[in-house]
């Protein structure tokens, strides 16, 4: 019995901890701010915020399976 309560615990511990990493909000620019560049490394997965040639932000992002050449239609992938 104690044994079926531990792995019930460890579940519920896993769920709240996946449901709190799902729901996790990133540090986000505050309102007014302008963003007047954006510049996307499809090589290192890297995109780039910047307001009048400052670097304000840069994220890691997803391109999926092959990000390499230029794109050729919409939905390729």
């Amino acid at each position: 019995m104690r044994r079926v309560s531990k792995v019930v615990v460890f579940c519920a511990c896993l769920a709240i901890a996946a449901f709190a990493w799902a729901n996790w909000r990133a540090d986000s620019l505050p309102q007014d701010t302008v963003v007047d560049r954006i510049v996307v490394w499809k090589s290192k997965r890297q995109m780039e915020l910047f307001s009048k040639g400052v670097l304000l932000r840069r994220y890691i992002i997803s391109l999926g399976g092959n990000p390499r050449g230029h794109k050729q239609q919409e939905g390729d992938q």
